[in-house]
């Protein structure tokens, strides 16, 4: 029996594509998984298989870059650079800017 492979790579680039359009809103593996037509499941494999990280790490690892950018080129408020990165709040964005960098 010849084990056929399925060419994700398209997939996955709407995939990212989503998410970078989405970053600063809530997202969900579902919806996320639906944007490709994939189960949420298989989405996860095939995610994790072709990015080597699971996708609500890829997604907090982009918010924290953003906010990163944000941080150092602009005089906006902590706050507000948390807010409009896609924490839910200041505190969440404390927590995830220590597990990143300290």
């Amino acid at each position: 029996m010849e084990v056929i492979q399925v060419d994700y790579t398209e997939d996955m680039q709407r995939a990212l594509n989503y998410i970078e359009e989405h970053l600063y809103q809530e997202l969900s593996l579902e919806e996320i998984a639906n944007q490709v037509g994939l189960s949420k499941f298989h989405f996860q494999r095939v995610f994790k298989r072709q990015l080597n990280t699971g996708i609500y790490k890829y997604i907090q690892q982009r918010r924290m870059a953003n906010a990163s950018l944000l941080l150092l080129n602009s005089d906006m408020k902590i706050i507000d650079i948390a807010l409009l990165s896609g924490f839910s709040s200041q505190e969440a964005f404390s927590i995830f800017f220590k597990l990143y960098y300290l």
